[in-house]
């Protein structure tokens, strides 16, 4: 479960304190933090909170580079939003943290 933690807070202080585009800042707290958050899977990470990480890494992998380049899914779905998606990526991402935080501390899964 610490695993799970520590990469959902470096993946929050990613977002929240590198510089450069909401696009670059995404693409590095998934790919070097959110993407081994739960690897190997975690059971004691409450279902709740592996379902969200799991919508959150297939909303952002969802396109390829085309052309039969292979590629990195993360980057080619997010080069292909707008800043206004991305802005709500990132909020889900943060929103993860702070339950995931609350619930260590008072036990309580938000449904």
């Amino acid at each position: 479960m610490s695993n799970f933690r520590l990469r959902l807070r470096n993946a929050a202080q990613i977002l929240c304190s590198h510089p450069g585009e909401i696009k670059f800042r995404l693409q590095e707290a998934i790919t070097t933090e959110l993407i081994l958050a739960n690897f190997p899977e975690d059971t004691e990470v409450p279902e709740y909170f592996r379902a969200k990480l799991r919508a959150i890494i297939n909303e952002v992998s969802t396109k390829g580079w085309g052309n039969g380049v292979e590629g990195d899914h993360v980057r080619a779905t997010l080069h292909g939003k707008h800043s206004k998606t991305l802005a709500k990526v990132a909020t889900e991402i943060f929103e993860l943290f702070n339950d995931f935080e609350y619930y260590l501390s008072s036990g309580f899964i938000p449904e």
